[in-house]
């Protein structure tokens, strides 16, 4: 979709969480991309709560809409594997308008 980034992995090391590094990932990313992003999405573990969280509170501190819902089910992967929801941060503003804090 047109103005959407799709994150396809975001990781940080764990003596550097808690300490925004995720936000200023995404919002570097997303102000360097070169086109006007009014939203980012990701599939996640339901179960994985922090990352869930990273994007959630983003999404409040650059003054977007936070989304999820059920993308696929487990059955949609092999043995093992769990469901993954599709989360969406929006804006209604230009990506250089927002920025998350340092």
């Amino acid at each position: 979709r047109p103005g959407t980034l799709f994150v396809w992995q975001l990781w940080v090391s764990p003596q550097d969480r808690r300490q925004r590094v995720a936000h200023a990932l995404l919002a570097h990313v997303r102000a360097t991309t070169g086109v006007n992003v009014t939203a980012v999405e990701a599939t996640i573990d339901p179960a994985n709560t922090a990352s869930l969280r990273t994007f959630a509170s983003w999404a409040k501190d650059t003054s977007g809409t936070f989304n999820q819902r059920r993308e696929l089910a487990s059955t949609d992967f092999p043995p093992g594997h769990g469901a993954e929801d599709l989360i969406q941060v929006r804006w209604i503003e230009s990506s250089t308008r927002h920025t998350s804090p340092s």
